[in-house]
């Protein structure tokens, strides 16, 4: 046919066919695996080897005949080398073929042939596992069984490719076609067929899957690919052979790879049923798949539980990056960071839950991160949202609360040394919230009045800070079970943030619109002195080891500079003076209160530590009454008038006669109890 043109073509090819055949007899009736090879490759060879012009049915009807001879042997034999063969020559020059010559008038002579190449290595897949011997229960070819249907499908795309949904309607056939051989194999009722028969199951779920980012959208392959993985995995780990869990693991490596490489399409106007999304979505859950397939078998020697941990963060960075993409692509502003806030939570919520139900340990892992984004997710609020409840954040906060508790309380025996941290985490995130709303309700409520916002910042760390200081330890959990989260340890920077906003009310003006100013009885400087009568209550309740004494000397403190900011806020709204630093300090009034009001405040220091016998506590009034009298020559008798300079050094000369005379001398120290 070739060298010397004696006969066509086509009588040349089934010449062949029938050598073949008879070296497949041969082989078979002597039991001989390389003389069937040898015949089978040198039938495939013959079209690529013979330069002719015949059509490509006569390609593929000699290639028909070949792969019919392959499925006869393995009704025989269980030769995997030889289907092997078949499947590769096949459909590698099937693809050829198609590349180059296929156009869509060919469809009616292509599609059948596609059809019965497919059929054909289905049976050999099926006749490879039925004609294992008995003892060797569940041997599977992955290779056929999941390589056969993606490499189909995939000339199948290039087939359909010209009609509407041609690519979905094929994969629900495919998954239809896998769903029958799954029964069929099952009413046979052999258990060495159970594996294969799950594999068909999981193929027809796969198709039946792909079948929705299809009708939306035709790219499709690395989503495949990723499942097709999944599968191999699946496979290769319930059958201890690493090569195949390695090839599955690769497979979704690089179809994630290829993926996350596509040029950005648009989004469309359906959202999350579009390939984009699915995309991403299938190549998470592949990876998750095969995670939590590899954490079951992490007792095999294969370092199945690295590459378990492996493929978990590899899947959940695919799903929160799908995730939080296709929220971006549908969505701007409040309404994006809304969704990603709940969509995160839902996700490690979801993962907690699962983790128990499993019996996953690693699992546990991701819903670390749920506090870091809710973090970062305030931050991102302060700077685009008026308030934290801004439209739907009104329910995505309370979501993603929600969903911390449930992960807190779900893995509350597995974050036995984090749970503190993310407790705490979780008190101080809600305080800060719920400070700010409140804040932002209030200016809605009054918003002439500056002043009153301001106060919910104090008004909110202190109801929490008392309320989990009176609730205690009747709460179960989770106040009693982590007690010093909550009334412990946990408090104190509630408490460092009541005693910050006491100061900082010192330089703010704190008009008190609609009311009129009294001193000590306005909205500032009320909520000052509640906040220093509850700091002191709750340094006596908690347990933090502070003594008397110091307690006393750290709201005395705070005491005196609220104290100054009372007489700074009076001068200002009772004698009209601005309430700026210069012109505070430069006023004869604010001057000569400032000197009697310390005094007086170093009489009764020095006064009370003589009768309770304190003796640093009279150095601490000696030294503010030393201020007092610098203060005196230095700023008084310098820059204020005659009047103000009078009344300072009359008053304060008179306070220092009458210190000397009750309290001339520091006391001594009172001796301790003897024992």
């Amino acid at each position: 046919m070739n060298v010397y043109d004696l006969i066509g073509a086509g009588v040349g090819l089934w010449v062949m066919v029938g050598l073949v055949a008879c070296g497949a007899l041969l082989a078979v009736t002597q039991n001989s695996r390389g003389l069937a090879v040898l015949a089978s490759l040198g039938g495939f060879l013959g079209p690529v080897l013979v330069t002719s012009d015949a059509s490509h049915v006569t390609l593929f009807s000699y290639y028909a005949a070949l792969d019919a001879g392959i499925v006869a042997v393995a009704w025989f034999r269980a030769w995997r080398g030889l289907n092997l063969l078949g499947f590769v020559f096949t459909f590698v020059v099937g693809a050829m073929w198609g590349f180059e010559y296929y156009q869509p008038q060919y469809f009616d002579s292509t599609q059948p042939f596609l059809a019965l190449f497919f059929v054909f290595f289905v049976a050999v897949a099926v006749l490879f596992a039925w004609r294992r011997p008995p003892r060797l229960k569940g041997i599977v070819d992955g290779t056929l069984v999941f390589g056969v249907p993606l490499a189909a499908f995939t000339l199948q795309h290039r087939l359909s490719g010209g009609f509407e949904f041609g690519p979905a309607y094929s994969a629900l056939a495919l998954s239809v076609f896998c769903a029958v051989v799954a029964v069929a194999i099952r009413r046979r009722g052999r258990e060495s067929m159970q594996l294969l028969t799950e594999s068909f199951v999981a193929l027809s779920v796969v198709f039946g899957t792909l079948m929705i980012p299809l009708a939306v959208d035709g790219q499709w392959t690395s989503a495949a690919w990723a499942l097709e993985g999944a599968a191999l995995v699946w496979v290769g780990a319930r059958q201890r052979r690493s090569f195949a869990v390695m090839s599955g693991l690769a497979l979704q490596l690089v179809a994630g790879t290829i993926l996350s490489q596509e040029p950005g399409q648009p989004a469309g106007d359906v959202a999350v049923l579009n390939i984009q999304y699915l995309g991403g979505a299938m190549v998470s859950l592949s990876a998750l798949f095969s995670a939590w397939i590899l954490y079951r078998h992490r007792d095999q020697p294969a370092g199945y539980l690295q590459l378990s941990v492996a493929a978990l963060g590899w899947g959940m960075l695919w799903w929160l990056g799908a995730g939080v993409g296709e929220i971006s692509r549908h969505l701007s502003g409040l309404d994006q960071q809304s969704a990603t806030l709940g969509f995160v939570a839902a996700t490690f919520a979801t993962a907690a839950f699962l983790s128990r139900r499993l019996d996953w340990k690693h699992l546990t892992y991701p819903p670390f991160l749920l506090m870091p984004v809710m973090v970062v997710m305030t931050i991102t609020w302060l700077v685009t949202a008026s308030h934290p409840l801004e439209q739907w954040g009104a329910l995505a906060w309370p979501a993603a609360f929600l969903a911390q508790f449930l992960i807190l309380w779900r893995l509350d025996e597995d974050w036995k040394s984090e749970a503190p941290v993310y407790h705490c985490g979780t008190l101080w995130v809600g305080v800060f919230l719920m400070s700010w709303e409140g804040a932002w309700l209030v200016e809605q409520l009054v918003p002439e009045g500056p002043s009153w916002p301001f106060l919910m910042w104090a008004l909110v760390p202190l109801a929490v800070l008392l309320g989990l200081t009176k609730v205690g330890t009747r709460m179960e959990w989770p106040l009693k079970r982590h007690w010093e989260s909550y009334l412990g340890g946990g408090q104190l920077p509630l408490a460092v943030a009541v005693a910050g906003w006491v100061l900082v009310a010192n330089v703010h003006r704190g008009a008190p619109y609609p009311l009129g100013y009294i001193p000590l009885l306005n909205p500032v400087e009320l909520v000052q002195v509640l906040s220093l009568g509850a700091l002191f209550w709750w340094s006596s309740a908690s347990a933090f080891g502070v003594t008397g004494s110091e307690r006393a000397t750290g709201i005395g403190l705070l005491a005196f500079a609220t104290l100054n900011g009372v007489i700074a806020r009076a001068t200002h709204y009772l004698q009209g003076v601005p309430f700026r630093g210069p012109d505070l300090w430069s006023s004869a009034v604010f001057q000569t209160s400032l000197s009697i009001v310390w005094t007086v405040v170093a009489f009764i220091i020095m006064f009370g530590a003589t009768r309770l016998k304190l003796r640093n506590h009279w150095w601490v009034g000696g030294a503010l009454l030393a201020s007092v009298v610098a203060k005196l020559f230095s700023v008084d008798l310098e820059g204020i008038g005659t009047v103000a300079r009078i009344v300072s050094f009359v008053v304060v000369g008179g306070l220092i006669i009458v210190i000397g005379y009750v309290s001339p001398l520091p006391p001594k120290e009172q001796a301790p109890p003897s024992k």
